[in-house]
């Protein structure tokens, strides 16, 4: 590949993120932190996390201090339960007046063979991975449509991609036997994306794209333009 022609200022440019105020769930560790970092590096003014496990928060808070002298506002909820959810929002908006960008990047999912999975385990997994990304779309996206302005990023698994089939693979190189009960449930995808859509129309004043791949080949086309141009190509 090519080698691509391009400055950090021209980055920063493309994905400035100044005085923005962001509220990440599942912002404890993983890609909800490392998006939470990436933010405030790009200069988000405000950051608050929400998850599940005040250790993980604790965490999180120290690392921030460590790395970028940033004190975010940590809350300890549980997504999918309506009323903490609901109690969270108000807290971040009593705080930084405003919720600019809402990330759902919490999930969860379970390491166990299908057939031994419990009906509550099942359960729970729906509640957090589906029902949680709803709520929280719901509580932020009100404050979003009084305010004609907002975005929502929601994390799932890749459409294309059997992240399944690769980490049981690299659980039977470990000798693993069965298989990993992993979801973001197909049906639910389809909820999902429809909330989404309901939510930008009123937010944005518009539908976005519904074709997952039709999106994918213009951003994929876009990023071309923006970064190689005629220099190059994507491999």
């Amino acid at each position: 590949m090519a080698a691509v022609d391009i400055t950090v200022p021209e980055i920063r440019r493309l994905f400035d993120l100044s005085g923005e105020k962001a509220l990440i769930t599942g912002g404890g560790g993983g890609i909800g932190f490392a998006i939470a970092l990436g933010f405030k590096e790009f200069g988000a003014s405000e950051i608050a996390l929400i998850e599940p496990s005040e250790e993980k928060l604790e965490e999180a808070s120290r690392a921030f201090r460590e790395k970028c002298g940033y004190e975010p506002l940590t809350i300890v909820a549980d997504v999918s339960k309506k009323e903490q959810v609901e109690k969270a929002v108000e807290k971040v908006i009593g705080e930084f007046g405003r919720v600019d960008i809402l990330v759902n990047s919490h999930g969860i999912f379970q390491w166990m063979e299908a057939e031994k999975m419990s009906e509550e385990d099942w359960d729970r997994m729906m509640s957090v991975n589906l029902k949680g990304v709803f709520l929280m779309c719901q509580a932020v996206g009100r404050h979003m449509i009084a305010r004609r302005r907002g975005k929502i990023i929601n994390i799932a698994s890749g459409k294309e991609i059997r992240i399944k089939d690769l980490i049981n693979l690299i659980m039977k190189l470990m000798g693993y036997k069965g298989e990993v009960v992993y979801t973001d449930p197909r049906p639910g995808d389809v909820r999902r994306h429809l909330a989404d859509i309901s939510l930008a129309k009123k937010i944005i004043g518009y539908s976005p794209k519904t074709d997952y791949m039709v999106g994918l080949r213009r951003t994929i086309e876009w990023y071309k333009k923006q970064l190689i141009g005629n220099r190059g190509h994507v491999g």
